[in-house]
């Protein structure tokens, strides 16, 4: 085959590997059933790995600034976390610290304070988020916690589960708001963007919009 020939059929095998990798899409997070059918979805472009950055929701724009840092003494013997991250939303504004601390013991973490987040939101509107660790750090490390507004709770819950697999992935890939056990609102951090799934319903959109995007805004240093 003449050289010519042969150069264009590698550029021609080169252009379809790279067009293949760039078809490649992350796996998605597994949706509760019904949700998708149920709600709003939303896709948030433009969240970068700095420091601070701007989005667009819903015709609205987000600023946010955030922070994470990690202090390890004595071969991790005591380690402490921390993360803050606050927002402005038009005019109204968020903010959000995270607290942790651990002392390890061979490959188990014993926590001396938990994972804990803690948000006041827009409207009033308060999050908290604790992590109930199974063991060593290298198994899931599943959240929960609880949205407030005024007399309304919802309830929020890490995601750990992709489509199509059986087997649960450590770090959450998304979370889950629930009202009374219903799957209301969603958002996946698994990727580039973010989706956001938001209820119809007003209120509950005013008060799960700010919440799910504070969660998948914040820093976890690990």
């Amino acid at each position: 085959m003449p050289a010519a020939r042969l150069r264009c059929s590698a550029i021609l095998l080169l252009a379809a590997a790279l067009a293949g990798c760039a078809s490649i899409q992350p796996a998605r997070m597994a949706l509760p059933e019904g949700l998708a059918a149920g709600s709003d979805q939303l896709q948030v472009h433009g969240v970068g790995g700095g420091t601070r950055g701007q989005i667009s929701v819903e015709g609205r724009e987000l600023r946010y600034e955030r922070s994470a840092s990690r202090l390890s003494l004595f071969d991790d013997l005591y380690s402490s976390e921390r993360s803050a991250l606050a927002f402005s939303w038009g005019a109204d504004t968020a903010s959000c610290k995270l607290r942790q601390r651990d002392s390890q013991i061979n490959v188990v973490a014993i926590p001396l304070k938990p994972w804990t987040l803690n948000c006041g939101l827009p409207g009033g509107a308060t999050l908290t988020v604790v992590e109930a660790s199974k063991g060593p750090r290298t198994l899931q490390r599943e959240r929960r916690g609880e949205l407030r507004q005024g007399e309304q709770r919802w309830t929020l819950r890490s995601v750990h589960k992709l489509e199509g697999s059986d087997w649960p992935v450590a770090e959450p890939i998304g979370y889950v708001l629930e009202d009374q056990g219903r799957a209301v609102a969603a958002v996946e951090t698994n990727g580039g963007d973010l989706r956001l799934f938001l209820p119809r319903d007003t209120a509950a959109r005013a008060a799960a919009a700010p919440a799910l995007l504070a969660v998948a805004l914040l820093w976890s240093p690990q």
